[in-house]
C-alpha cells in the first residue's frame, strides 16, 4: 500500500467562474504546494488533477498543511468530476 504525501476530505465543491472549480476542506495529512499533481479518489474511481491555487481565509497561499481549513482550486476536471466526500490525494 502507498503512503499518503497529503490527504483532505472535500466537504463543499464550487464552481467559480474566473478560477475553475474550488473544493474545500481540512487538511487530514501532510503538505500541499501550489502546482502539486493530485488525484480524486472516490469509492469506485480516481482521477488526476493539479493544484492551480490555494486559498485560505478567503486569500491566496503558495501552500497548506494538516490541521489548516482550504479551498483548492482545481486544474484538468469538470464541476461534474467532483463531489462532497470525494478524498484528494498526493502518494509519496
Amino acid at each position: 500500500m502507498e503512503k499518503l504525501k497529503f490527504s483532505l476530505t472535500i466537504d463543499c465543491v464550487f464552481n467559480i467562474l474566473t478560477k475553475g472549480i474550488l473544493a474545500t476542506g481540512t487538511v487530514d495529512i501532510g503538505e500541499i504546494n501550489e502546482g502539486d499533481e493530485l488525484e480524486l479518489v472516490d469509492c469506485d474511481s480516481t482521477i488526476k488533477a493539479k493544484c492551480f491555487g490555494i486559498e485560505k481565509k478567503l486569500k491566496p497561499v503558495k501552500n497548506a498543511k494538516q490541521g489548516d481549513y482550504i479551498g483548492i482550486i482545481l486544474s484538468g476536471v469538470s464541476r461534474y468530476d467532483v463531489c462532497k466526500g470525494m478524498q484528494i490525494q498526493i502518494k509519496e
